[in-house]
């Protein structure tokens, strides 16, 4: 963790030191708490993907909040509350979105790659479920290999089979858990 005095200090790279209010101090101290818990959480379940993004949460907020205090006033640089909480908000975010986009389609083997564009498919459905048929045309592979890979999802517990009403009778189809 930073000392007190490198917390009320950004350096720049150029060697100027830009002023942290103390409040601003305080919400990057939280932040490193937060970002050091969930890195913690992350070792324990050894999961590399999470450990590094939540590793560079802290210091991408602090680079937007340094953005933010040189966008707000230039001429009197400190980095206040307002650009810490801002960058925080954004900096999670984006970290909980790589975390998200990484598990959709950051695949073990090309079988588990198939069972991620079905669940991505699914996903993107206005009620979460679609047809058989309309799964397997945008699946596009061989029916013997959809109906392992939904077997699979199945067994999983990440689908379910469902029947689908349609306008002239009822199709099979597949929901997500």
């Amino acid at each position: 963790m930073a000392s007190i005095e490198q917390m009320h200090s950004f350096i720049f790279e150029a060697g100027k030191v830009l002023p942290l209010s103390p409040e601003a101090a305080e919400a990057v101290r939280q932040l490193q708490i937060l970002t050091e818990a969930e890195y913690n959480q992350a070792e324990e379940a050894k999961d590399e993907v999470a450990r590094t993004a939540w590793s560079r949460t802290c210091e991408n907020a602090q680079k937007l909040a340094l953005i933010y205090a040189c966008s707000e006033n230039h001429e009197d640089l400190v980095i206040g509350l307002p650009a810490v909480q801002w960058a925080t908000a954004f900096a999670i975010h984006q970290t909980r979105r790589q975390l998200y986009l990484a598990a959709s389609y950051v695949a073990e083997n090309p079988f588990h790659a198939e069972c991620l564009n079905l669940l991505r498919r699914l996903s993107e459905a206005s009620d979460r479920q679609m047809q058989r048929q309309h799964l397997l045309r945008v699946m596009c592979c061989k029916a013997a290999d959809f109906d392992q890979i939904v077997s699979t999802l199945v067994q999983q517990g990440d689908i379910v089979a469902v029947q689908i009403p349609t306008k002239t009778k009822t199709a099979q189809g597949y929901r997500l858990s």
